[in-house]
């Protein structure tokens, strides 16, 4: 499925900015042994712009492959036709099957989601590879310390561990590294961080002292410490939070509200990253609550949204905010 045929030489790879889809393209990048631009969306939506298309549709790629994002089916067919490239798509996020590209996602071909914790997971068994540092970051990048329950995978996270002789600890403050860089809103050094991660997936020691990196974290252990105090408003079994940060640390939030709060939903509004727009993330740890239907939902109103089983992202305009909070949390009760 991968394009390997020498006639079709110029591809890019599309992919999510955080450490699982990083790794993600670092693994395509191997298996290619070709040098092959990347790309990420502006960081906080789960779409590409007009402008974004635009730009990629003139660059002259044979193909593009997308990786660790839902990206919509319009916004997929879009760069089909405008760009003329084959399209592949590689991802474990959960979204109908697009039958005009390429389009391997086999937790919506409905394999159990727990074999398939990331998208690295599904590239490495797809082509094949041996599971390495950048098979198992991408799993603890999107699962952390629940990984650890999976049966189906976390043996093979210990004996890469063992292999490389790191702890489990070291591996969650890798994620927190590279994750760093889209939580400060650095694209730029986002983009880079998959030929640095694929350059040192051998040494995690070199990853482990990027002194860049580690000032990025320190910045946001301060926003985050800060607006982990905004008040919590509990509704029932839901907990909500609203922020107002100019850092992408609203998934993090929304998972230390699910950790601190005994609520089976957990909501958090950011207002101030956008303009125009604001981010919503929701968080459930109880297997009772599944949150496509409101994937659906948010989709169904023309709003950027993805996300699993337990997580969704969503990105709407302000005015429409509250009365969607409203209406998602009549649907949860």
């Amino acid at each position: 499925m991968l394009p390997l045929s020498s006639t079709k030489t110029k591809g890019l790879i599309i992919h999510h900015w955080d450490t699982d889809g990083i790794c993600s393209a670092a693994i395509i990048l191997e298996y290619t042994g070709k040098e092959i631009d990347t790309f990420i969306p502006q960081i906080g939506n789960y779409y590409l712009t007009d402008d974004e298309i635009l730009k990629i549709s003139h660059m002259g790629y044979d193909w593009i492959i997308i990786a660790d994002m839902a990206i919509p089916k319009d916004n997929v067919l879009q760069i089909k036709a405008e760009s003329g490239a084959d399209i592949y798509i590689f991802d474990h996020h959960l979204q109908d099957i697009i039958e005009e590209v390429n389009h391997y996602n086999p937790v919506s071909m409905g394999e159990p989601v727990e074999k398939y914790p990331s998208c690295t997971w599904v590239l490495s068994k797809y082509l094949n590879r041996k599971i390495d540092l950048l098979s198992i970051l991408g799993a603890v990048g999107d699962n952390e310390i629940k990984i650890r329950d999976n049966r189906y995978i976390f043996s093979a996270i210990e004996k890469v561990m063992d292999n490389l002789n790191i702890t489990f600890e070291d591996l969650l403050t890798i994620v927190e590294l590279i994750d760093s860089n889209y939580k400060t809103n650095s694209r730029k050094t986002a983009i880079s961080a998959v030929s640095f991660i694929r350059k040192n997936r051998l040494t995690p020691g070199s990853i482990l002292n990027n002194n860049e990196w580690h000032q990025n974290l320190e910045k946001l252990n301060k926003e985050i410490a800060y607006q982990s105090n905004m008040p919590v408003l509990s509704i029932g079994d839901i907990a909500i939070q609203d922020i107002r940060t100019q850092y992408n640390i609203i998934s993090t939030l929304t998972r230390q509200l699910a950790w601190n709060y005994t609520s089976k939903v957990s909501i958090v509004k950011n207002k101030g990253y956008f303009k125009k727009d604001d981010q919503i993330y929701i968080r459930t740890g109880s297997p009772d609550v599944i949150l496509k239907p409101i994937i659906n939902y948010a989709i169904d109103k023309g709003y950027s949204a993805g996300g699993k089983r337990e997580v969704v992202g969503i990105v709407l305009p302000k005015e429409d905010t509250d009365n969607f909070i409203n209406e998602v949390i009549e649907r949860l009760q």
